[in-house]
């Protein structure tokens, strides 16, 4: 699947916070928009596009977890961490497919 590819090619890397400790498998908002972007044909390097789907996929759809910050909130930037969660529901991916196929029509 889409997200297995992420996890596979996204530069995973350890991340601490103070007073909350050290996340394993972190990557930023940055990388993983950057990564949609050029993973995703139907996004036809569109920002904005790459932009909103990312937001939906963390926000609303729950597939990453923000680090080090209350909410999941997402942000395109280089010092705003994520990880992606434990187990992704089938709904999740239906969804994200879902919003492709409106994306590219």
């Amino acid at each position: 699947s889409l997200m297995t590819k992420a996890k596979a090619e996204l530069p995973l890397r350890p991340v601490r916070f103070p007073l909350l400790g050290e996340y394993q498998d972190a990557f930023t908002g940055e990388e993983f928009t950057m990564w949609l972007r050029e993973n995703v044909k139907q996004f036809d390097g569109d920002m904005d596009r790459t932009e909103e789907a990312a937001k939906e996929l963390v926000e609303r759809q729950n597939l990453l977890r923000r680090l080090g910050e209350l909410g999941n909130e997402y942000e395109n930037a280089d010092d705003a961490f994520y990880q992606f969660r434990a187990k992704v529901t089938i709904q999740s991916l239906r969804f994200f497919l879902d919003l492709l196929c409106s994306l590219s029509a």
